[in-house]
């Protein structure tokens, strides 16, 4: 079963989460709670703050990839060499050198500063998107432009060469989750416990067939935004395809869902900001009566003046 859980941004729908977990909490459930790697931290703060506790012991705060390495850890599958992105981009350089002979108008091109890590994050969206070497052959025969035909050849031999090398023994964080995608069924701690997704905006391919799997085992909550038929739908345009394709592979995979919108639990917000969501998109936009002093435009010529613009701001209040 999949409850989504929608709303505005800003209208409590993660207070909505962890109010759902205060009240397994009490009763000595389990729970765990899926979050950006990079949010761990303030999430399990955020915990300990609406719930008034110093801690707990029953709620799990993690991110994709540290469930999907309990999982594979668990089953006895952790005997494959884990790859970081530093270590990828050194095999990849190893991939690209021995093929570099059958390259044609990437053959330069891949001796430049710069070529390895933009091919790797290429390759990295191929895996996340599910699109192995032999589909995006498949693809590439179907095109007509010739010179990007060529290219993505290019790429097909090196994405060929990488997979074949990261099978012989390796394993990154994409290769991870799919092997515990596959290992969730044997996963004993999952029994009675219930799975909270929150603080995501959209999931790629793999994301989804993970969700999917764990859905089989166990009941997931998961948070997105939703313009909530306001008219700002453009502002939400991806958590929205976001929500129509999590709900048509629910559908397609045989899983429950329900949608709950979050209404009434919002967070005051200043009355310009306000003002600005509910106009912004309005076809007969009102104009605003009173004095302006909350929203300010600046141009900068790099994240860096900007970032330093912050800092400063910051530091003055």
């Amino acid at each position: 079963m999949i409850n989504i859980i929608i709303g505005r941004i800003s209208q409590g729908k993660t207070k909505k989460i962890i109010s759902s977990i205060g009240k397994r909490i009490d009763n000595k459930q389990k729970s765990i709670l899926i979050v950006p790697q990079s949010s761990t931290f303030n999430f399990e703060k955020r915990i300990c703050s609406q719930l008034n506790i110093q801690g707990f012991i029953d709620v799990e705060v993690c991110s994709f990839n540290k469930l999907a390495t309990q999982i594979t850890n668990f089953c006895g599958r952790q005997d494959k060499c884990f790859l970081d992105d530093s270590a990828k981009a050194m095999l990849l350089r190893a991939c690209i050198t021995k093929e570099k002979e059958n390259l044609s108008i990437l053959k330069n091109a891949s001796t430049r500063k710069g070529f390895v890590p933009l091919c790797l994050s290429l390759i990295s969206n191929l895996q996340n998107c599910s699109y192995s070497p032999q589909q995006l052959k498949e693809a590439t025969e179907k095109l007509n432009d010739e010179l990007l035909k060529q290219k993505l050849k290019d790429i097909c031999i090196i994405y060929e060469r990488y997979m074949q090398i990261l099978s012989n023994g390796y394993t990154d964080n994409i290769d991870r989750l799919n092997s515990a995608k596959e290992l969730i069924p044997y996963y004993s701690p999952l029994k009675n416990t219930k799975i909270f997704i929150d603080g995501f905006d959209l999931f790629t391919n793999q994301l989804f067939s993970f969700i999917i799997a764990l859905a089989h085992v166990c009941d997931i909550d998961i948070s997105l935004s939703s313009a909530m038929d306001k008219s700002d739908k453009r502002a939400y345009e991806f958590h929205e395809q976001t929500l129509n394709k999590l709900i048509k592979i629910a559908k397609d995979n045989g899983i429950e869902y329900a949608i709950t919108p979050v209404l009434d639990l919002h967070r005051e917000k200043a009355s310009q900001l306000k003002f600005l969501e509910d106009n912004f998109y309005a076809i007969n936009a009102k104009k605003f009566d009173g004095e302006q002093n909350a929203i300010s435009l600046n141009l900068y010529k790099s994240v860096y003046d900007e970032l330093t613009q912050v800092a400063l701001d910051i530091s003055q209040k």
